[in-house]
């Protein structure tokens, strides 16, 4: 009787140690409190009204309170360190954009975070080109036109974008790599200044963000030339892709989400399912295509190749075009 006891009071002490394991396990009630979902830009750009419509998708599938959290500053760089130090539990979310993670690392010589051994990737979001555009007063509506123009008038071959190391900057350069013609870039603070210019005949063309510019391109005061993605997109669907006329020619702008460093797998599969919602319901769809955006998901195995193997192509054109922000 003595030994059955013993055997029965062990059997007991390791089922509670194992209730005890499982109950602690911070992947079975997450998320118990409010997630944090990081922008690195203001209020009402692309990657801040994508986020908004995420927190609010997220919110509902996962039962919890997502606040979106803008940290502006030094092209987002300070919003980045912030997420790469913030404890690895899954209430600290980021949104990532090509700009932080394939291009910045090029772009800044002393970051004090690595885009891919810092970060717990999650999925990809969306993707939302820049588009080629030239005013309506130009008299030209292809791209085959563009570059007979820009052959015939090399003192013309001026882009503008929304600041050196910019993805309007770098697709500029790689066109013009793409075309061996020579085009001078010319950095602004922002989009309006540049549509001023684009309008008032100042400024010959600009890859601009293609939520800034869909309403002049609906007026008729801009004609869009072609979309930097890999496919045409929805909301310019006779527009093609620069890759129909330049062979090769790819610069998708994607947005996803990462963590910080070590999140548990089973947290990452929950946010991953989150987002595969998201981006597959038909509200999702429509938030993203008001904006010009197309849905896109992504496993975090394959989510994570993109970011290396953007962050060597976008290398490679920030050093032949000399693009330096330090």
């Amino acid at each position: 009787m003595r030994s059955l006891f013993v055997t029965l009071l062990a059997a007991a002490a390791l089922s509670s140690a194992a209730t005890a394991a499982y109950a602690a396990d911070p992947a079975d009630s997450y998320p118990d409190k409010p997630i944090h979902l990081v922008v690195p830009y203001t209020t009402g750009g692309g990657n801040d009204t994508v986020a908004r419509a995420l927190a609010k998708s997220i919110s509902v599938s996962l039962h919890a309170n997502v606040i979106v959290e803008n940290r502006p500053g030094a092209n987002g760089v300070t919003a980045y360190e912030y997420v790469a130090r913030a404890d690895p539990d899954g209430y600290t979310l980021f949104m990532a954009n090509t700009g932080s993670h394939a291009i910045n690392p090029s772009l800044y010589k002393h970051l004090r975070y690595d885009p891919v051994k810092d970060f717990t990737p999650i999925s990809e979001i969306a993707i939302l080109p820049n588009v080629l555009v030239v005013s309506s007063k130009s008299n030209i509506h292809t791209l085959a036109e563009l570059e007979t123009y820009l052959r015939a008038h090399p003192e013309s071959a001026m882009y503008g974008s929304a600041g050196v190391g910019s993805t309007q900057h770098l697709s500029g350069a790689m066109f013009s790599s793409a075309l061996k013609i020579k085009m001078e870039h010319v950095p602004y603070k922002g989009t309006a200044p540049i549509l001023t210019d684009l309008l008032g005949g100042r400024l010959l063309m600009s890859f601009a963000n293609i939520v800034a510019v869909l309403p002049q391109i609906k007026n008729g005061d801009l004609v869009p030339l072609a979309v930097t993605s890999e496919q045409r997109v929805a909301s310019l669907p006779d527009v093609p892709t620069v890759g129909e006329t330049v062979k090769g020619f790819s610069a998708p702008v994607w947005f996803g989400l990462v963590s910080s460093k070590g999140v548990p797998q089973p947290i990452v599969a929950k946010l991953n399912e989150a987002v595969h919602q998201f981006v597959t319901n038909p509200e999702g769809k429509s938030q993203l295509a008001f904006i010009g955006a197309e849905p896109k998901w992504s496993t975090p195995a394959d989510f994570a190749a993109l970011i290396a193997s953007d962050g060597r192509k976008w290398a490679k054109v920030v050093q032949e075009s000399g693009a330096t922000a330090e």
